[in-house]
């Protein structure tokens, strides 16, 4: 049990605990199928992802010199992070003068 917490316990106490795992019985068998709540989770990651992406990625598509499309997309991005801080800060209570 190197490396864990049970290493700054007493060795009585980390006997016990290695007794106690021994004793458990492993599950076999059982499965664990995804509830709405999680497909929930899943489907609102997905959108997070596609909206803060999309906008960033959009400037290479539309922009035919590499420089330009760069810079565009690095000023969308950045005032994509300052937007999210501010409501990050606003939500916090942090932004009050």
């Amino acid at each position: 049990m190197q490396g864990t917490i049970v290493e700054n316990l007493s060795v009585e106490d980390q006997s016990k605990v290695i007794d106690m795992i021994g004793a458990g019985k492993p599950e076999h068998g059982k499965s664990y199928p995804a509830t709405r709540a999680d497909w929930k989770v899943a489907i609102a990651t997905i959108l997070i992802d596609f909206i803060l992406v999309f906008p960033v990625m959009l400037p290479y598509f539309l922009i035919d010199k590499v420089r330009w499309a760069v810079c565009t997309s690095h000023t969308i991005a950045i005032l994509l992070l300052a937007g999210i801080a501010m409501v990050w800060a606003r939500n916090l209570h942090v932004n009050n003068p």
